[in-house]
């Protein structure tokens, strides 16, 4: 809410025009008339409008490779263009949520260019990323999320009465949990560098099975990485 007051104006019609400050439309009233007496007028102003498009990409341990993200959480909040930035800014635009599409996009329409937003772009498994957008910045913004760094190492345990490196061929294979967050993730290594042992890297926290195949082979486990 704005507030001016204008003294010694002659008894007649006039035109107002409003100037607001950035992400507001300027407002150009109609013939107004004044008479020889306190009076006021009110104007209400509209805010400019813009949409926000966020691409966010990372790796994927399912595809093993860098790509766009799906079923990332985006949430944008308007806030006072008034006063300092912080955790505890007051917010004049409510917060605004969706996911990321299969191609690892969402847009949000219309937004208010009255105010700076924050935007924090968070997933499960990986590090959480937040900025400001100054007022009347919005448009498109990529973001790279990082993976958490979640690793599984299964050590083959042999019979001591067996002779040579039995678990050279064993194949032992990670497997995720369908309709959990490790859905999708199956990877296999045998033992070629180090019989006994299997690492499995860049992994999300949850739930796997685990398999081995081969001689000397593992019955099947349900497990969670360290």
């Amino acid at each position: 809410t704005g507030f001016a007051m204008l003294q010694g104006l002659e008894a007649g019609r006039y035109t107002f025009q409003v100037q607001p400050p950035v992400g507001w439309q300027v407002h150009q009233g109609s013939s107004v008339g004044v008479i020889q007496t306190d009076q006021s007028l009110t104007f209400l102003l509209k805010p400019n409008q813009g949409d926000l498009n966020v691409n966010v990409s990372g790796y994927d341990p399912a595809e093993e490779a860098i790509g766009a993200l799906k079923d990332v959480i985006i949430e944008v909040t308007g806030l006072d263009p008034y006063q300092p930035i912080s955790p505890q800014s007051p917010e004049i635009v409510p917060i605004r949520s969706s996911v990321t599409t299969e191609e690892g996009s969402v847009a949000f329409k219309e937004l208010p260019l009255i105010a700076p937003y924050r935007l924090v772009v968070k997933k499960y498994g990986y590090t959480k990323f937040e900025t400001i957008l100054p007022v009347g910045s919005l448009g498109i913004v990529n973001v790279q999320l990082e993976l958490l760094p979640f690793e599984l190492q299964v050590d083959l345990i042999q019979d001591v009465y067996a002779l040579g490196d039995v678990f050279t061929e064993t194949v032992v294979t990670l497997e995720g949990i369908k309709d959990s967050h490790t859905e999708g993730i199956l990877r296999s290594l045998a033992g070629e560098e180090a019989p006994a042992s299997r690492l499995f890297a860049q992994l999300l926290p949850g739930r796997y099975r685990l398999h081995a195949h081969g001689e000397g082979a593992l019955p099947t486990h349900d497990i969670r990485p360290i």
